[in-house]
């Protein structure tokens, strides 16, 4: 190598090896998020909080807490009493972890049922933590800024699919745009609608779509966030021999995922269940991912579609950094 006078320079002991066990022992501020979601609870432990932060335990709970709601419009006992137990749990780790700081949040299915206010309260009177509810605009607001945290510069919509909602945002390099939308399409209400009919499902996710959707004014790339949409981006790896099989950016043509998606629609329960790379929990959902996914295209009309495995947690750790890195709301 040469330096700026054209001689050879000496970088004699400039090599340095890292050594992992290091790395592990080093003195961290471990920092944890309990995600309280439509479907499951998740928690995860991050070493500390900074710009690509490094997860050291990483666990959910499948409550099913927006079973039903769309029903009764409130959250079944079973699963709520099944969400206290698990925030208490994943406080209880987070704690012997020593983790210096434990956020524990909440999304669509809180937000819409009745008696929310009724889990916030027993899991306060539980933990003795304050649970964040997130409104519709800041989960995409979130989900958006993880994918900012997770990629160079994205421009484009980002799109969170999970258990009980449907987000979209745009995302501008470093900043979430102001055209943001929360849709009740997650996987347990697509996945009622598809057992009332399938027809009938798509028409009515459209229409709930129709002048909803914010338009793609920036790069043709829409950002697929959600375990949802990762198992469908398996299941396209699998099925088109993909080299490096691996979902977080995972870039494909959005007219051949959109046809993807729309076999998955047509296939039955015991095929899906067969799919390699599927993972037999998503089996189930898998369909309604495939459905969402292939309106949403259809609306939207973009060029390319790439997967992140990073999204609301993320999103929230990266907002919590300090400014102008964070692209925080509080």
């Amino acid at each position: 190598m040469l330096d700026a006078t054209g001689q050879r320079a000496d970088l004699t002991g400039l090599h340095q090896e890292l050594d992992p066990d290091e790395v592990l022992a080093a003195d961290h501020t471990h920092y944890a998020v309990i995600d309280i979601g439509s479907n499951s609870v998740r928690l995860v432990v991050y070493n500390d909080l900074g710009r690509a932060p490094l997860p050291r335990f990483n666990e959910k709970s499948l409550c099913g807490l927006g079973s039903g709601l769309d029903k009764t419009g409130e959250l079944a006992a079973g699963p709520m009493a099944c969400t206290v137990q698990a925030a208490h749990r994943f406080c209880a780790i987070a704690e012997a972890m020593g983790a210096a700081r434990i956020d524990i949040i909440a999304t669509e299915a809180v937000r819409r049922a009745s008696n929310g206010e009724s889990l916030i309260r027993a899991i306060r009177d539980r933990t003795g933590r304050d649970l964040r509810l997130l409104s519709g605009s800041e989960e995409a607001h979130f989900a958006t800024l993880g994918v900012i945290s997770g990629f160079h510069r994205p421009k484009g919509l980002v799109g969170d699919m999970g258990g009980g909602s449907l987000e979209v945002a745009e995302a501008l390099e470093d900043r979430v745009g102001d055209r943001s939308v929360s849709l009740p399409l997650g996987a347990l209400p697509v996945e009622s609608m598809l057992e009332e009919s399938p027809e009938g499902a798509k028409r009515r996710i459209d229409e709930i779509m129709k002048g909803q959707l914010p338009p793609l004014l920036t790069k043709p790339v829409f950002y697929a966030v959600g375990g949802g949409w990762r198992a469908l981006a398996r299941a396209h790896m699998e099925a088109v021999n993909a080299p490096l099989k691996v979902a977080h950016g995972y870039d494909v043509d959005a007219n051949d995922l959109r046809s993807f998606a729309k076999s998955i629609c047509k296939m039955a329960p015991d095929k899906i269940a067969a799919l390699p790379g599927v993972p037999g929990r998503r089996a189930k959902t898998l369909p309604s991912a495939a459905l969402v996914m292939d309106r949403v295209l259809k609306n939207l009309r973009p060029e390319r579609v790439v997967f992140s495995a990073l999204g609301l947690r993320e999103g929230w750790l990266y907002s919590q950094l300090p400014l102008p890195f964070s692209g925080a709301i509080r």
